[in-house]
């Protein structure tokens, strides 16, 4: 609960220091001095990592991490899923290693698997994960990656994805993935809190794999390439999401006519959802974006509901992230229903198949 708070006060405030006055600008002072401060504990880190200052923990599987520079926001649930899936259907063992944000699993001293838990318990995303994949998979939360890892080997896991890996410098890793929005590279060019950067684009030079998200054209991702390029050259990949099903809260896909709709979601790039939902030929006349991971009450959710049928809307539509929030059972003035989306490659496909291949070898 704590972190969620944090998360909305950071939130709101940077939305507040972008306002004109002298409390912004004095807001905006020391949004400058903690990216400063961030920035250099994160350089004396890896610093500290790259010259085997610190130490790292072992496991006995291979380990992909799958993680970004940046906090939020580059699709890394969905490509974890992808490649998941794609491991499995080569007959691999596959654990997932997740800190469940937020979730009071997350914040528990010990590693819990994945079952059926609620999402408060256990993470809007591991659970995600866990319903697509079902027992398929192990996903385990916990705030000690390397203790997790450990009760995922124990049940037999030899492949395990790193959730969110990339700053976990203290879990040794076989390969390194990073994900990147082609949209805003390095999140808005600042470090936490000023913009979103969690460490120096210099840090890619780590990775064996770069995965370039929400590429909008082929000439889009050439550009981006270019940038990434100046602080590593590696095997590069691009992709988009796209809406592959829109389902009610039971999980029964609909056939939704194209029209007015209401919107609201809880991850780090609303904006983008949007633009999905529109290209799919739907009009959206009432909104609402949460922080990332944040929810709506049931009041609230019917306030919104309410206001939205007020404004002409049909139903309401919001991610799958954000829709096994939702009971299923609760009814609303207006039908709710969650979009799926799905990862589609725009260049670089034969690189994720190398990627895939060379995990399946070296899990065997």
């Amino acid at each position: 609960m704590l972190l969620d708070v944090r998360k909305e006060l950071l939130f709101r405030g940077k939305l507040w220091a972008q306002k004109k006055g002298i409390a912004p600008f004095f807001l905006r002072l020391v949004l400058h001095f903690v990216a400063f401060f961030w920035g250099m504990v994160s350089w004396i880190r890896n610093w500290g990592y790259d010259h085997r200052i610190f130490s790292v923990g072992k496991v006995d599987a291979f380990v992909v991490s799958i993680g970004n520079l940046v906090a939020g926001g580059t699709g890394k649930t969905p490509f974890t899923l992808l490649l998941a899936k794609k491991l499995l259907e080569r007959g691999c063992r596959v654990g997932i290693i997740s800190r469940g944000y937020g979730s009071s699993f997350g914040r528990a001293k010990r590693s819990v698997r994945i079952t059926e838990e609620h999402w408060s318990a256990a993470g809007d995303e591991p659970c995600l994960l866990h319903k697509h994949l079902q027992n398929r998979a192990e996903v385990i939360v916990g705030d000690h990656r390397l203790s997790s890892a450990m009760m995922a080997v124990e049940r037999g896991c030899r492949t395990l994805l790193l959730d969110d890996g990339m700053q976990a410098r203290s879990f040794h890793r076989n390969l390194e993935i990073t994900l990147l929005n082609a949209r805003d590279l390095f999140g808005q060019g600042a470090f936490l809190p000023l913009g979103l950067l969690r460490e120096r684009p210099e840090g890619l030079q780590r990775s064996d794999y770069i995965v370039l998200t929400h590429v909008k054209s082929l000439e889009h991702y050439r550009e981006a390439k270019k940038r990434v390029e100046l602080f590593a050259q590696k095997p590069m990949i691009a992709a988009a999401h796209a809406l592959s099903s829109i389902k009610n809260l039971q999980g029964e896909e609909v056939a939704v006519k194209e029209g007015a709709c209401a919107l609201f979601c809880g991850i780090a790039n609303p904006h983008l959802f949007c633009e999905l939902v529109e290209k799919s030929g739907c009009s959206i006349v009432h909104s609402l974006f949460l922080p990332d991971h944040g929810f709506l009450s049931h009041e609230e959710l019917l306030s919104f509901a309410n206001m939205a049928k007020e404004k002409g809307a049909s139903y309401i539509l919001c991610t799958e992230k954000d829709g096994i929030k939702l009971d299923a059972e609760t009814r609303f003035p207006l039908p709710v229903y969650y979009a799926e989306l799905q990862l589609q490659f725009i260049d670089g496909k034969e690189i994720f198949e190398q990627m895939v291949e060379q995990i399946v070898l070296s899990c065997r």
